[in-house]
């Protein structure tokens, strides 16, 4: 809600829900010389009242203290509120802040000046990616590359973003800067009726100008991008990353901004899924990170105090340490959770935040208070010479008893998320009575970056499930996912098995969202079946529907963990003799695609779920094409269906 956007003063009250991921965002947003005022409980009741509200007044207290900042800090008494005066909580130094801000903006440091020069020597073949934490000055420096860009002769910049006011800030710095720079005649700000700035006009033809994201990605948005010689996203983290990728294939020049922090919930995320994929886009991507203040002074109390709170300056165990890690060299246990909210164990709970942080996507700022006080949950550890190196964390979910409650779960009348295997397989799978089961899952399972790809996650997952089959009253293990390749091959072999796929790709992630399920109990067994049964019965209809994005490689992995799909017999030579007629008629004479498509359907998805990806590029995705319902070439989809192993055999046969 608040990206890109800067608040002067904010009012913040302790006791919501998730405090610690609306404190990030809020603290992001406030500008220099900004008042944030917190509504607590009486401070001796606060320290008292959990793990958040004690640190939160022992920093409080620490920075009230420190000499220098003691007037950065007021206490009011209740009774006071009544009274307040919010002038009296911005002392003349700070007055000026805001003001001297918008001027420095026009001043790039020389950290903003070499990413100014980045954009600058951006090609279609090497776009930039440009991160940093909230108030370093991304796009202020986006701003004023724009405006040197124009007054170069490049005739039109498009800006996007996920909404308009998160572009706010950009288009400021733009047209003050364009303003500066050219004489009056030559400068033109156009307005909408909320006289904030969206178009910036320099010279005679030079615009830059904000598109919302729907319309670059709608049917005439490769033509609007087609006549701009530059794509500014802003603030990247809140597009989907499938969406992001999207616009790199069809945008001329792209530079792209996130935060970082989860100051915006997924700008990590964004990092560790988005980059990959853009970097399988365009290879020449360049990734460049800001690092230093601007918004707020060096040592500024209140980003001490978000730092803190937060666990943003906390870094998991060093890298040199953690490669040398193997299976063989680690070992596995269960970690206290009373020690590590302890004064003793904050040492090790900060490296433990960092690593969630750090590898994987979804980790948020209230994460660390909810995964220490919500009860049943179990952390799990591999240790290399003492050190931290892969992580497990586990929550117990139980049956939703009241029939009701589970009645509105399952017709979208109301969530539950303390129960989302449950939910999900109720209210997406079609199948209520999951919500009668008592479920364990795997909340988070990250391997540090410069430990994985060793074998470490298949060990820390496959010791957990060993260990966690051992419980009484569990109807199942189970997870909730990006769906990935690999991931869903690491569960199929810790012995999980696929029972449903989201329609919808996560935003944060960019793919679908797939649930696996380990049974436990014979109930379990008989539902997991079913969900499987009906999984693979509706999967050629859903190809041509809301999973036509899923990649070959996912859709392979997908057909081996299910049973044949619909319509299908268990081998490709089990086809009835009209849909191998269809197949070889169009495969070696001119029948049309429409009059065989049930039959190429059905041995295609065959063929891919036995032997995968083996043809030629071009051959598979034909294939692909054709199932997912996309235009296809004909001719090539008819050489493809000709390769397929069976076909020559079906077509002898026939003969």
């Amino acid at each position: 809600e608040w990206m890109g956007q800067e608040l002067d003063a904010a009012l913040l009250f302790f006791d919501q829900s998730n405090f610690l991921d609306t404190f990030g965002a809020v603290c992001g947003a406030l500008r220099g010389g900004g008042v944030l005022l917190l509504c607590t409980p009486p401070l001796q009741d606060w320290c008292q009242g959990g793990n958040i509200g004690r640190e939160c007044c022992r920093l409080l207290k620490e920075i009230s203290e420190k000499a220098g900042t003691a007037y950065l800090v007021s206490f009011l008494a209740e009774d006071g509120l009544q009274e307040l005066d919010c002038a009296a909580f911005q002392p003349s130094q700070l007055k000026q802040r805001s003001d001297q801000v918008a001027l420095e903006a026009l001043k790039p440091t020389e950290e903003q000046q070499r990413l100014i020069e980045a954009v600058l020597d951006t090609t279609v073949s090497s776009p930039l990616l440009v991160s940093g934490r909230r108030g370093r000055g991304k796009s202020a420096a986006l701003g004023l590359a724009a405006v040197l860009l124009l007054r170069k002769g490049y005739d039109k910049i498009i800006v996007t973003s996920p909404s308009r006011e998160s572009a706010k800030q950009l288009f400021t710095v733009a047209a003050q800067a364009a303003a500066s720079l050219t004489c009056d005649s030559e400068v033109t700000v156009v307005q909408p009726v909320t006289e904030e700035p969206w178009k910036v006009c320099v010279g005679k033809c030079g615009r830059l100008e904000f598109v919302h994201l729907c319309d670059l990605l709608g049917q005439d948005g490769r033509a609007r991008l087609r006549t701009a010689q530059y794509l500014f996203v802003d603030e990247a983290a809140g597009v989907p990353v499938a969406e992001a990728v999207q616009l790199f294939s069809k945008a001329k020049r792209i530079v792209m901004a996130t935060t970082l922090d989860g100051y915006e919930g997924s700008g990590q995320g964004f990092l560790l899924r988005a980059l990959p994929a853009l970097r399988s886009e365009k290879r020449g991507l360049r990734h460049f990170e800001l690092r230093t203040p601007l918004r707020w002074g060096q040592g500024c109390p209140l980003e001490y105090l978000a730092n803190s709170l937060l666990s943003l300056d906390t870094e998991p165990v060093d890298g040199e340490l953690a490669k040398d890690a193997l299976p063989s060299g680690v070992t596995f246990e269960r970690l206290d959770r009373e020690a590590l909210a302890s004064e003793e164990g904050a040492d090790e709970l900060g490296k433990l935040f960092a690593l969630l942080r750090c590898s994987h996507y979804k980790t948020k700022p209230s994460d660390l208070q909810n995964f220490l006080e919500v009860p049943g949950l179990r952390w799990y550890a591999l240790r290399y010479s003492n050190e931290v190196v892969a992580l497990g964390i586990v929550g117990q979910e139980e049956p939703i008893v009241d029939p009701r409650a589970a009645e509105a779960v399952y017709l979208r009348q109301r969530k539950a998320p303390p129960q989302l295997v449950a939910q999900t397989l109720a209210s997406e799978a079609g199948f209520p009575e999951a919500c009668a089961f008592r479920f364990l899952r795997v909340m988070r399972l990250c391997v540090h970056p410069a430990a994985q790809r060793r074998g470490l996650g298949a060990l820390i997952l496959g010791t957990m499930l060993r260990e966690l089959q051992s419980l009484e009253g569990v109807d199942a293990l189970g997870a909730c996912f990006g769906l990935t390749p690999w991931l869903l091959k690491l569960w199929v072999r810790a012995g999980a098995r696929l029972a449903w796929v989201s329609h919808a790709a996560e935003p944060s992630s960019g793919h679908h969202s797939a649930t696996v399920l380990l049974p436990l109990s014979l109930r379990c067994e008989k539902l997991l079946s079913q969900l499987q049964a009906r999984l693979a019965l509706q999967l050629p209809e859903l190809l041509v529907g809301p999973l036509n994005r899923l990649s070959a490689e996912t859709l392979c992995g997908v057909l081996r963990s299910l049973p044949p799909p619909g319509g299908c017999p268990a081998e490709s030579d089990g086809l009835s003799p009209q849909d191998a007629s269809d197949v070889c008629s169009f495969a070696f004479g001119a029948r049309n695609l429409s009059y065989c498509r049930y039959a190429l359907v059905r041995v295609s998805l065959l063929h891919l779920r036995k032997n995968g990806l083996q043809l030629a590029e071009r051959f598979d995705q034909a294939l692909l094409d054709m199932l997912q319902g996309r235009a296809v070439n004909e001719f090539i989809l008819r050489q493809a269906t000709r390769q397929l192993p069976g076909v020559r055999d079906m077509q002898q046969r026939l003969l």
